[in-house]
């Protein structure tokens, strides 16, 4: 018998008030846990200017699919808790050229960095990574000082926690029509529409 079905049987007539108060407590508690939201304090600079250090932010369980362009709070390889935003899905190829950012051979496009910001690598970085089904790729927006996926890699779908809300967070990045050059990997060119 699930809880729902003990809920229910819980209510009928003859149970003693005792054990209703306790199930609809109980009901009550695991719908709170799911759908009440966390408050959380940036620390660091990483998201900047997106979210300065000190920012309140506001965050849920992740009820939907996960987007490109979404703010995450997650787990980092050392296990603390960290916000970044998603710029690679499941199943693509991160590129980088030109201190911009490649998403299967088309530039990404991203709105909510400042103007002349470029995405450099470190030594350790890899120029080119190819996302497992159950891989995100994730940046901070203050990409000098940011350790992100560049640093540590992609992150699996079970270090993400929850979804960064109730603010203008999730900015439309879109894949624009220019990629590597096919015969020169320092040149972006324009691909065919």
């Amino acid at each position: 018998m699930n809880l729902l079905q003990r809920f229910v049987t819980g209510l009928r007539p003859g149970y003693p008030v005792p054990t209703k108060i306790l199930l609809a407590a109980l009901v009550g508690l695991a719908a709170g846990r799911n759908l009440t939201p966390t408050v959380s304090v940036v620390d660091g600079a990483s998201m900047d200017p997106t979210l300065p250090a000190d920012s309140r932010i506001v965050s849920r369980e992740i009820m939907r699919p996960l987007e490109r362009g979404d703010i995450v709070l997650m787990m980092d390889p050392q296990g603390e808790r960290v916000v970044k935003r998603i710029v690679g899905l499941p199943g693509e190829v991160v590129a980088f050229c030109r201190g911009y950012v490649f998403i299967n051979d088309q530039l990404l496009r991203e709105p909510y960095l400042p103007k002349y910001t470029f995405t450099v690598l470190s030594s350790q970085s890899k120029p080119r990574t190819a996302l497992g089904s159950d891989q995100y790729f994730v940046l901070g927006d203050n990409r000098k000082v940011s350790l992100d996926s560049r640093k540590y890699g992609p992150v699996r779908r079970g270090q993400i926690l929850m979804l960064v809300t109730g603010q203008e967070n999730r900015a439309d990045a879109w894949l624009d029509h220019y990629r590597v050059a096919a015969n020169n990997s320092r040149w972006i060119e324009a691909s065919a529409r």
